[in-house]
């Protein structure tokens, strides 16, 4: 559990900060339509999942509570969402310009 918490809170200190770093470079949302390439759009999913997932287990309960198996489950999904989200999103950002 030590080391799941040191890689995830990592993994959301990294997240954030590319966030941050792709609007610092471009300076605006991007101008590739959404319908022609959803890269930006799954990054903003894959981004706030990773963001709130954290949030999630702040309010973990406790392992005798009743609400503990919805919490396990939710905490599970939202954690796989990001990761197979981001991972969908790497692959159309082959088609990008700044890719090339």
């Amino acid at each position: 559990f030590v080391a799941h918490r040191f890689f995830m809170v990592l993994t959301w200190l990294l997240t954030m900060s590319a966030f941050v770093l792709i609007f610092v470079e471009l300076g605006k949302w991007t101008s590739v339509p959404l319908d022609s390439n959803p890269h930006a759009l799954l990054g903003v999913i894959t981004t706030a999942l990773c963001f709130f997932n954290p949030i999630m287990a702040l309010f973990r309960p406790t392992p005798d509570a009743p609400s503990r198996p919805i919490f396990n489950w939710a905490h599970w999904f939202v954690g796989n969402a990001a990761q197979i989200i981001g991972i969908v999103a790497i692959f159309y950002a082959i088609e990008l310009q700044k890719a090339n």
